[in-house]
């Protein structure tokens, strides 16, 4: 399913991206951003609406709020959309900004105390096709500094993934914390390259998003990586309440239109992992609830099942998805860095298959 587009509304957001863009603020206006290694930062969030594959409509916007120098979890919020608005190359932002701002707000009214003093959005900032992208967009409507942090080159006003492009990153990203300026053909400077990380040698694209400059937009992003990807970003990303959600949401679908092999297509991984995603040891209570109610009463279709409950998550490491084997079991993936414990095997246990929602998982984090 798609939402139709049409002239007239390309134009009205033409008019409404334009008036908008000038009120975007290119400097520092904080205290914080002034101070020497940000002392008075206390807060960073990261934003994000993550997609199904083949559905431009359902979405899950996810916020996430870190505390900082830690990058602890602080709030973790992630709640399914629907999209109302169409696509249009350039104009991201109308379709994404009113749920990202939701939840935001949503924070706002419920716990103030834990309100970002700056959002990482994951895209782009000035570094866009009419210098106002998503990272813009939610700044001046929220009014809270935002900074665009892109995992790839968007070519825009001359910059381009050329080997010109490439030889600068060979040339001048040496180790974590390098970077170069994004220099359009005019000569403007939209955005930089960054090197987040001494262990990645693919680089980020930092733009300003409002309230902030791009040299503090480029020390904060790189201050907030603990590998590639900024953590108030791509903690978010792995938080499993949102793609949990997206994959049980599959899962309704795919048991509307009763299509057959969904074990050996989307459950066993195919080119979409997001049913597996679901078994990575980051979960919220709701989801966590959703996923064994899902499994129990309809995936699995009676099979037994035994889970563990979860200590406490406090940061996000990298964890690969569970694994499936031919017999069709899922096994979980090593918690040798975390030391977090995940058996949630399909099939082969000793132990009854679990009723209702809650089951046994009673130390899930919300």
């Amino acid at each position: 399913m798609s939402v139709v587009c049409d002239d007239e509304l390309v134009k009205r957001w033409e008019s409404e991206q334009a008036s908008l863009r000038q009120q975007v603020v290119e400097e520092d206006t904080e205290a914080w951003q002034r101070g020497a290694g940000f002392s008075s930062l206390e807060r960073v969030g990261g934003v994000d609406l993550s997609f199904i594959k083949a559905d431009d409509v359902n979405a899950c916007a996810q916020l996430v709020v870190l505390s900082y120098p830690d990058l602890e979890v602080l709030y973790e919020d992630s709640q399914m959309v629907a999209l109302t608005a169409p696509y249009v190359a350039g104009f991201l932002a109308f379709r994404e900004t009113p749920f990202l701002l939701d939840a935001l707000r949503r924070l706002e009214r419920n716990q103030p105390q834990l309100l970002p003093q700056v959002v990482l959005v994951d895209g782009n900032g000035l570094f866009h096709y009419r210098e106002f992208g998503l990272a813009c967009h939610l700044g001046v409507l929220s009014g809270i500094p935002c900074v665009g942090v892109a995992k790839n080159l968007l070519q825009v006003q001359g910059v381009s993934k050329s080997q010109e492009h490439q030889s600068q990153i060979a040339a001048l990203l040496q180790k974590g914390g390098d970077s170069f300026p994004l220099t359009t053909a005019s000569g403007r400077v939209l955005g930089k390259a960054l090197r987040s990380s001494d262990t990645s040698t693919k680089p980020v694209y930092v733009s300003v998003g409002h309230k902030i400059s791009l040299d503090t937009a480029v020390r904060l992003t790189h201050s907030c990586c603990r590998y590639r990807v900024p953590e108030p970003i791509r903690q978010q990303q792995h938080y499993v309440a949102g793609v949990g959600l997206l994959a049980l949401h599959r899962w309704d679908c795919w048991k509307q239109s009763r299509a057959p092999g969904i074990c050996s297509g989307a459950f066993r991984g195919g080119t979409n992992n997001g049913c597996l995603w679901m078994l990575k040891p980051f979960l919220a209570r709701e989801a966590a609830q959703l996923l064994v109610q899902a499994f129990c009463d309809s995936l699995l279709a009676g099979l037994p099942v035994s889970s563990a409950a979860y200590p406490e998550r406090r940061s996000a490491p990298r964890v690969q998805p569970a694994t499936v084997l031919p017999s069709g079991r899922l096994v979980p993936p090593s918690p040798s860095r975390s030391q977090r414990s995940f058996s949630v095997l399909c099939g082969g246990t000793s132990s009854p298959p679990l009723s209702g929602a809650a089951g046994s998982l009673t130390s899930f984090r919300k």
